[in-house]
């Protein structure tokens, strides 16, 4: 977890100054906003949450975000992606690898014994698997003949699903914490608010849903407005801070930079194995190792194998940026045609490319200096 305090939300803190937060402290927040919800559904004394669902649900909350590589979401979306393995690895799959090594440590294993079972084994390990399911819940969590799928939890408590990792419809503490972080450091103000949030949460309700079979988390009609605000909110901070122009193109360039490193840049294990950025999750006490400062890594190194990556990251230093000449808005992920338009779009802009690169060769222009983002 202390890792993370040296890795940023991402590389908008080169646009806003100021949002040089860290997964750290969303995780420490996320748990905070955990502990409220739980105080909350604590009040209801017929849903039965025990002092082992509050250790276990604060502990994913706390650990949730564990997994992500250097520059957060930069890692295992845009530079796995440019690689052709998408999908490969996310830091969802790093969390939960990450948080069976930490159950495996001894003195965790004492620590976490205490409250979460004693000598039950069997309890203890049905609340370790509890914690893990949490990270990433099951979108359908009833099989085929309508049997509960998740193990660490009855049926009973599907409601506890939805606090960290709310697969349903995204209303999560997870979502609650980073909406109101990043406008806060980011400087933009947004009508979700603090009280907005306990607004909401003094609202919840757990009720039986009809459609899916089980027990959520529900919110009052009253918090209508605050719900809305928050959707809103995450719109503004997509469209102004997260997709800002400078942003995703700053993103590109570390990311050629990472791939341009890739075939030169290569971490050790204990047993003297190397392994490059792209694969330092196939062995986890590498993977603690490495965090944002592989930038300055690079940076700093005078090995003139970096050179390219250097050029690069010295660019964005220098503010050595390229110019937006063409933009396409359109939403890939709403239905196959919309899909179908992006890979259309994404497609023309590659030909623009081409173009643009075909027709300025005389002026030394490559296919590094036009991105397609």
């Amino acid at each position: 977890l202390q890792r993370l305090r040296n890795v940023k939300m991402g590389s908008v803190h080169y646009v806003f100054p100021s949002a040089t937060h860290t997964r750290f402290s969303h995780c420490l927040g996320t748990c905070h906003i955990t502990q409220l919800v739980l105080e909350r559904l604590k009040a209801d004394a017929s849903l039965d949450v025990t002092s082992e669902d509050v250790v276990c649900v604060s502990i994913a909350a706390l650990c949730h975000d564990i997994g992500h590589g250097p520059y957060s979401h930069l890692y295992d979306g845009p530079f796995m992606a440019a690689l052709g393995r998408k999908g490969e690895w996310t830091h969802e799959m790093g969390s939960k690898a990450l948080l069976r090594r930490v159950f495996c440590n001894p003195k965790v294993e004492t620590a976490l014994r205490e409250y979460l079972g004693g000598s039950d084994d069997e309890r203890y390990k049905r609340n370790l698997e509890f914690i893990i399911e949490m990270i990433s819940p099951l979108e359908k969590m009833l099989g085929p003949a309508g049997e509960w799928l998740p193990v660490g939890r009855p049926i009973a408590k599907s409601f506890l699903y939805d606090i960290v990792s709310n697969v349903h419809d995204g209303l999560d503490v997870d979502k609650f914490d980073y909406i109101l972080r990043d406008a806060k450091m980011s400087g933009f103000g947004i009508r979700f608010n603090e009280d907005s949030l306990l607004r909401v949460i003094n609202s919840i309700r757990v009720l039986p849903c009809p459609r899916l079979g089980i027990r959520r988390i529900c919110f009052a009609s009253k918090t209508a407005d605050e719900l809305l605000a928050l959707s809103d909110s995450r719109h503004v901070l997509h469209a102004r801070v997260y997709q800002h122009k400078t942003v995703i193109l700053i993103d590109a360039m570390i990311v050629k930079a990472f791939i341009a490193a890739e075939p030169f840049l290569s971490f050790r294990n204990k047993k003297g194995e190397n392994f490059p950025l792209s694969k330092i999750f196939e062995d986890y006490d590498v993977f603690c190792s490495i965090d944002d400062s592989v930038l300055q890594m690079i940076s700093s190194s005078t090995h003139p194998d970096l050179e390219k990556a250097r050029g690069y990251l010295q660019d964005i230093a220098e503010r050595n940026l390229a110019r937006r000449v063409a933009y396409v808005e359109c939403s890939p992920n709403q239905n196959e045609k919309l899909r179908d338009i992006g890979k259309q779009c994404y497609k023309v802009a590659q030909h623009i490319q081409e173009q643009l690169v075909e027709e300025s060769k005389t002026q030394g222009v490559t296919d590094d200096d036009v991105y397609v983002i």
